[in-house]
């Protein structure tokens, strides 16, 4: 048990991962789990989901022309978060390796196309 009353276990149940400490909620949780997510993402003190959907807007304004989201992933095992946040809007730019290019490719139900390769 940590400091949120949960195991590691049941966190990775509620959540997909994290981005920048925000814990990312999974989708269609039954309403007891979401209540237990909602407990406990609401002890966090850092930034919000909004926040960084805010910072997101912020830097497609073309007159602003700050960097917003940036995020660095690598490794198929990241793929149910970056494609969590990625499709929730909190990512204003992204950055895989050709590993995790093709599992994302396969999540969204994409032909990976192994042979076709970044520079």
């Amino acid at each position: 048990m940590n400091k949120s009353g949960c195991s590691l276990a049941e966190l990775k149940e509620l959540a997909h991962g994290n981005i920048g400490g925000v814990l990312i909620k999974r989708s269609k949780l039954a309403p007891a789990a979401d209540e237990k997510f909602e407990r406990i993402a609401a002890t966090w003190i850092g930034v919000s989901e909004e926040d960084l959907k805010n910072v997101v807007a912020s830097s497609a304004s073309k007159r602003k022309k700050k960097p917003g989201v940036v995020v660095l992933a690598i490794g198929a095992n990241k793929a149910e978060i970056v494609r969590a946040v990625v499709s929730r809007g909190l990512v204003s730019e992204l950055f895989v390796d050709q590993e995790l290019a093709t599992k994302l490719a396969e999540l969204c139900g994409l032909d990976p196309k192994p042979e076709v390769r970044a520079p």
